[in-house]
């Protein structure tokens, strides 16, 4: 039998690393036997030359594969994979895992990691001062949803409302604030699942379509919807996109008042703005888009 460094030149694709010997009771293993096909030696490429399992050729060969293991429809797929194949390699993370993100591509783990519960607080001080608690809850399941998944941000009863009073001059101005104005409110923010089930499947449209998505292995339901989670966090922190206040001394008290009922309804609106802001962020990219799969699956009217 030739050595093995002899049997490694005579490939020109091998990759002979130093220490890395062919086993010499390689040729004497059937590993894979179904369908009538035998295998007898371990370093047995993907184009039946003798290869190093790490070389090109030794590999799972040109195109994407979605799995690691034999392809022979005789194995087993509980049965242990020799060490030296190259199907054991990829399936224990040391080699590249062919993935429709492309050639060579390696899977990483998702970036959705659980949820922990936290609570931070943000504030803007105008003519009114403003601090919003916000919280974010743990996952629910909801078996009552009508759709997979679906996050939420929300009031809770208001913590403090505080209005302005003022006294009025002569002429209908504001001539001082004997009450100045202050709010605080807290904001829950959390995901609901149709079930356990439902976090690991694949998100339909948005983020976790995303070319980007797919080659990080970012394709679940439930990274979907973190994404949501992180720009709702985004929007609220960025203190531009709070609501301000910019009621002063001397201006009418019609106008005083119109200012203060904006403020009120811009809050009050905010949930709504955190929701349009993140349907942009993370459900009109990828493919498909949100209104690209909502077109497709839209109900045919009958008759």
């Amino acid at each position: 039998m030739p050595s093995n460094h002899a049997m490694l030149n005579r490939c020109p694709e091998a990759l002979a690393l130093e220490g890395d010997t062919q086993p010499d009771d390689a040729a004497e293993h059937d590993i894979w036997t179904g369908s009538g096909v035998t295998r007898t030696s371990l370093w047995q490429g993907w184009n039946a030359a003798t290869a190093h399992p790490s070389s090109p050729a030794g590999g799972g060969g040109p195109g994407n594969f979605g799995s690691a293991h034999s392809l022979d429809p005789g194995a087993s797929p509980d049965a242990l994979l020799h060490p030296n194949a190259p199907a054991a390699r990829l399936a224990f993370g040391f080699g590249p895992f062919l993935a429709p993100g492309g050639a060579g591509a390696r899977r990483k783990k998702p970036l959705a990691p659980p949820v922990k519960p936290r609570t931070f607080q943000v504030s803007r001080v105008s003519a009114v001062s403003l601090t919003i608690n916000v919280k974010i809850l743990e996952d629910k399941i909801n078996s009552n949803l009508s759709v997979p998944a679906k996050t939420y941000p929300a009031w809770q009863p208001w913590d403090v409302w505080t209005s302005p009073k003022y006294t009025v001059a002569a002429e209908g101005t504001v001539s001082a604030v004997t009450t100045q104005p202050a709010v605080t409110a807290t904001l829950h923010v959390w995901t609901e699942f149709k079930s356990e089930r439902a976090k690991k499947g694949r998100s339909a449209y948005g983020r976790g379509t995303t070319a980007k998505d797919k080659r990080d292995g970012n394709i679940t339901l439930e990274f979907h919807e973190s994404c949501h989670q992180k720009d709702f966090v985004d929007f609220v922190t960025n203190v531009d996109n709070l609501p301000e206040f910019i009621g002063s001394v001397g201006m009418g008290t019609g106008a005083y008042l119109q200012l203060w009922t904006t403020f009120e309804n811009e809050l009050r609106d905010l949930p709504r703005k955190m929701e349009a802001h993140s349907a942009l962020q993370t459900d009109e990219v990828g493919k498909p888009k949100k209104s690209e799969y909502d077109k497709r699956h839209r109900p045919t009217k009958k008759g």
